[in-house]
């Protein structure tokens, strides 16, 4: 699951082409396209980035192309900070410049310290929505800078009478489509993580025999379960998927029917092991001459009840486990199924 939590970061420029040698621009046109083109690779490096992390499981490959990304970055930044102002104005050559270097800074600062965060992600639900989080604002700060650029754009060429063309290359209309996708996912995503990373803090009651704990996480997962299925409902299809929102919402339906139906026979059943095992140490500690008839009869009672209550409980158990192997699984599937057909693979 991890990979795909991924940070999706945008770049809109033109097809590349060879580069102008700079200080040579004799028309206004010639040194918008210079400045595009002397980003575009960083938008063509970047797709391959995003379709590794989508489609492919090789960390050193997917490295790779974020390593790609910083260079070619580090090198856009050199040149666009040579060129020329046109005709005394400095402001597009700027704001590109500026833009690269929110970009630089996004890719390697703000990625470091999502890596360092996606260590600890799964560690609790506030530590997995601070990390999406974390990932929003970085795509929301180059984000702004990116609209920044392409107002300058737009004035610089009103200034120089130029007719700009606004339609998207498919670069970037892959990059924006694999942008809804992670915020489609990442939503549903945190709603499951939420009820999921409840569960381990009930088994882990659980296996310290804990009750008051049991009962106690067991409670905030029937809440957890409840409120994440009324979120669900209120979350739209994907253009009309809905098979992660379905998945999602039949996790959440077994973590409530656990909560509700099977755990409350758990806790009984520690109570049951308690009882048992005092009255077993009560009994133990006494000699066969000294125990009443009474105390044999108890024991017995207790006995009978402890192993009722344990072939309830191991096929509860049972039943459990079977359940959430079956939703998990369904729901891994599912996800990795939305993702490969949502996000293009070339």
């Amino acid at each position: 699951m991890k990979k795909l939590l991924a940070i999706a970061i945008f770049f809109c420029f033109l097809t590349p082409k060879q580069l102008r040698s700079q200080n040579t621009y004799t028309t206004p046109v010639q040194y918008m396209d210079d400045i595009s083109k002397a980003l575009d690779i960083i938008q063509q490096n970047l797709w391959d980035y995003t379709n590794a992390v989508s489609h492919n499981k090789n960390a050193r490959k997917i490295e790779k192309r974020r390593l790609e990304i910083v260079e070619s970055i580090k090198s856009s930044k050199t040149y666009v900070w040579k060129m020329p102002s046109w005709k005394g104005d400095k402001s597009l050559r700027d704001s590109a410049y500026s833009y690269l270097k929110i970009s630089y800074a996004v890719i390697t600062e703000d990625y470091s310290k999502l890596v360092n965060m996606e260590d600890v992600a799964e560690q609790s639900y506030d530590a997995m929505e601070a990390y999406i989080l974390a990932k929003q604002l970085a795509y929301n700060k180059q984000d702004s800078s990116l609209k920044m650029l392409n107002a300058q754009y737009k004035i610089f060429a009103a200034n120089n009478n130029i007719t700009l063309n606004d339609v998207k290359d498919k670069t970037s209309e892959k990059l924006e489509a694999a942008g809804k996708v992670y915020d489609y996912y990442n939503k549903l995503y945190l709603i499951f993580f939420k009820s999921m990373k409840q569960e381990v803090y009930v088994m882990d009651a659980l296996n310290k025999n804990n009750v008051s704990s049991l009962k106690q996480n067991s409670d905030a997962l029937t809440k957890f379960s409840t409120d994440g299925i009324t979120n669900v409902d209120a979350t739209s299809s994907f253009q009309n998927d809905g098979t992660l929102k379905s998945a999602c919402k039949e996790a959440l339906q077994f973590y409530k029917s656990e909560s509700e139906k099977n755990l409350p026979g758990i806790a009984d059943f520690l109570i049951k092991k308690e009882t048992f095992e005092k009255i077993k140490k009560s009994i133990e500690a006494k000699s066969a001459s000294k125990r009443t008839q009474a105390d044999v009869d108890a024991y017995n009672t207790a006995v009978a009840d402890f192993n009722t209550a344990t072939t309830s409980f191991n096929s509860s158990i049972q039943k459990v486990n079977e359940n959430r192997t079956k939703v998990l699984t369904k729901w891994n599937e599912t996800v990795n199924t939305f993702i490969d057909k949502h996000v293009p693979t070339n």
